[in-house]
């Protein structure tokens, strides 16, 4: 019986926990492990109730001794469905609890991988700044009067700038085409209004 009031106890502040739990991965892993660690227990003990009720019955059908015997192997079948019912109920509210974990976990996966999604974003953006800079930099290192300090330093900027320009310009069409291409769901240019409304 105390085991039964603690397992009761344990899902309904665990459910109450829930609510306010915080959504890192590893906490939540950690809860489902828990969750499935306990449902797998409450299964086995009351499947231990069930053969303790079948061991009460066939104890009770031999030779009994007086009435009160009798009345006591009964009382003891009782409290064991009784455990039985209460271990079968808190086994169901533990199982109802998975797919909500479950859930938690693959909502904190996808806010971490749209995390990731936009730190690769900022760094491929980042890699359209240097690389024609870069580029630029280690063709005119190849050797001439260009490099810093010397007369004729102004043609790295003079090439760096516009082919920076037309770096960003490429990759804003590209942008653009893409978003066009999933608003019309194919080449937009064939699904564009002709007329404005």
């Amino acid at each position: 019986m105390n085991v039964a009031k603690f397992l009761q106890h344990f899902i309904e502040t665990y459910e109450r926990a829930l609510e306010q739990r915080g959504t890192e991965l590893t906490i939540l892993e950690n809860d489902l492990r828990y969750i499935y660690t306990w449902r797998r227990r409450l299964t086995l003990y009351e499947e231990n109730c069930q053969q303790a009720i079948g061991l009460c019955h066939l104890h009770g059908s031999l030779k009994p001794v007086d009435n009160f015997q009798t009345d006591w192997v009964m009382a003891i079948i009782l409290d064991y469905e009784f455990l039985s019912q209460r271990f079968s109920s808190l086994g169901l509210r533990a199982e109802r609890m998975i797919p909500v974990i479950t859930s938690l976990v693959q909502i904190v996966e996808s806010r971490q991988s749209f995390q990731e999604t936009t730190n690769l974003s900022r760094l491929t953006n980042l890699a359209l700044v240097f690389v024609p800079l870069s580029y630029t930099a280690s063709l005119f290192s190849m050797g001439g009067n260009i490099g810093p300090g010397s007369s004729h330093f102004w043609v790295y900027f003079a090439v760096a700038v516009p082919l920076l320009l037309l770096t960003f310009s490429l990759t804003i069409c590209r942008r653009i085409f893409s978003f066009l291409r999933l608003r019309y769901r194919g080449p937009f240019w064939l699904k564009l209004p002709t007329t404005i409304t």
